[in-house]
């Protein structure tokens, strides 16, 4: 691990080692065993985020239902600049129905190209490492990551990134 992390090292902050690390304390406590691949995926996502001040879209809550007897439901709370958004919608799943949310919140088309979860170790306490690739109206691309103990949490986080990185490419244009 530490020939893989110091490969980086140059071109970590300080910022970005405390989230590691504080992201490694925080999964120690609900995961009786860490592995190395446990830390260089958390340690990949975190390296490749969009800096958290150049990020328009932010999930400040999200609430899912479903079931063998119910419709699968989000209903989100995001923040898009400096507005805060409140949707719902259902979908075929739990990750759709959160998914027709965010589109929703934003009144814009994005396309969900590519979806690959993954678990990371093995064990129902494995966390869950979802890569997307979205598409705006425009054919921009854009590749989000996220990882999480939560297949929904990791596929919303990965979403939501995706769709910053395409914002910050258009904001860099």
């Amino acid at each position: 691990m530490k020939s893989y992390l110091s490969q980086f090292y140059s071109e970590i902050s300080e910022d970005e080692l405390l989230e590691i690390v504080n992201r490694i304390k925080k999964l120690s406590a609900f995961k009786k065993k860490i592995v190395e691949d446990d830390v260089l995926a958390i340690a990949e996502e975190t390296l490749g985020k969009v800096p958290e001040a150049e990020k328009e879209i932010k999930l400040k809550e999200i609430v899912v239902v479903t079931g063998n007897t119910v419709s699968p439901t989000a209903l989100l709370h995001l923040k898009i600049k400096n507005e805060t958004r409140v949707v719902a919608s259902d979908g075929i799943g739990p990750v759709d129905a959160a998914a027709k949310a965010i589109q929703k919140a934003l009144g814009e088309r994005i396309r969900l190209l590519n979806y690959k979860l993954e678990a990371i170790s093995g064990g129902t306490d494995s966390l869950a490492s979802v890569e997307v690739v979205v598409e705006d109206d425009e054919g921009r691309r854009a590749r989000g990551v996220a990882v999480s103990g939560d297949i929904v949490m990791a596929s919303v986080d990965a979403l939501i990134e995706g769709i910053n990185r395409l914002r910050y490419k258009r904001s860099r244009l």
